[in-house]
């Protein structure tokens, strides 16, 4: 299984999910772990969802900075 480990700095900035869908894509990631998400309950899971990835999260709360996302790719068994 390869791990991708990344301090995103804010998964809401522009373009920056595009970006991590690129890079998971290009080293045929299993499992990205991101730290820095910066996001919110207030931002629905459908948009920061990507095709065959399954999204768990841990957001952020109050303040800047924080929260927690994993993507774990839908051929891999897992729970919370």
């Amino acid at each position: 299984m390869s791990v991708f480990l990344l301090n995103a700095t804010s998964l809401a900035k522009p373009n920056a999910l595009q970006l991590l869908q690129a890079e998971l894509m290009q080293i045929q990631c299993d499992c990205a772990v991101i730290t820095e998400s910066w996001l919110t309950k207030k931002q629905q899971d459908a948009m920061f969802s990507m095709a065959d990835y399954s999204l768990f999260r841990r957001d952020r709360k109050g303040g800047k900075g924080g929260g927690l996302c994993v993507y774990v790719r839908q051929n891999v068994a897992c729970s919370v």
